[in-house]
């Protein structure tokens, strides 16, 4: 390669926003970027300094999560594990980020491998992304689940407040008649919770509309009401009568 080509191609490497990592068939650093350094949060010219990829893990020991994961790639195509590999390394220090790794051998025109190429991306945003995206996706499968529950959970309820209101329309024993109250006031409980839980549960598409903020309040006291009960908590209400209509744009959906 000539000296203006070999300039050229430090120019373009040096300008790409990735880190990049150039090793030899012995491990000796041919070149790194300055955004390798920047990645890592080390000084550009004490990294290039470190000339072989073990005193460059030296300089980085105390950054990942495992001692030896940088120069693991290197090592693995050193020992005839000569093929692309793309992986993850978890940086610990300046800041806590997720490092993707895509790792190629260097061949020259007769496929002989003269050396070793890493490319390092910062990938925290994505895989924080990726988790959000996840656990969006597990609350939806968990609402549809507790939706269904709710409607099935509807007809025995109704069941049970129907055969309670015969049974109190008929002159029950005072002794008998405080039993079934109580019966078809815990159904009614009951069937107030999966009626909350239908609410909540229900996805809609974003909306700007009217709410009721003393309705809100009350139906999530009621959701809560067995964990507040458990944990001895006495929530006191003053919710104000006359409040009016609170405009609100959400997708209603928990």
């Amino acid at each position: 390669m000539s000296k203006q080509l070999e300039a050229e191609l430090r120019v373009v490497l040096d300008a790409v926003p990735a880190g990049v990592l150039l090793l030899d068939t012995d491990g000796r650093v041919q070149f790194l970027n300055p955004a390798f350094a920047q990645l890592f949060g080390i000084d550009f010219r004490q990294a290039r300094r470190a000339g072989h990829i073990e005193n460059l893990e030296l300089l980085l020991r105390n950054r990942f999560r495992g001692a030896k994961s940088l120069s693991f790639r290197w090592r693995a195509s050193r020992d005839g594990e000569s093929k692309p590999a793309l992986d993850e390394l978890e940086l610990l220090n300046p800041v806590r980020r997720v490092i993707e790794r895509s790792s190629l051998p260097v061949e020259d025109r007769d496929g002989r491998a003269t050396g070793w190429l890493e490319i390092y991306q910062d990938i925290t945003s994505r895989r924080h992304f990726q988790s959000k995206l996840l656990q969006t996706e597990k609350m939806a499968a968990l609402g549809q689940l507790v939706s269904g529950i709710a409607h099935e959970l509807n007809n025995p309820l109704t069941a049970i407040m129907g055969y309670a209101q015969l049974l109190l329309g008929r002159g029950l024993a005072p002794g008998h008649l405080t039993e079934m109250n109580h019966i078809y006031q815990e159904a009614e409980r009951a069937r107030r919770i999966v009626k909350n839980l239908l609410f909540f549960a229900r996805e809609n598409k974003p909306e700007r509309s009217r709410s009721d903020l003393n309705e809100i309040v009350e139906r999530t006291l009621a959701l809560r009401s067995y964990e507040l009960k458990i944990e001895n908590i006495i929530v006191e209400t003053s919710l104000a009568p006359d409040l009016p209509p609170t405009h609100t744009s959400c997708s209603r959906f928990s």
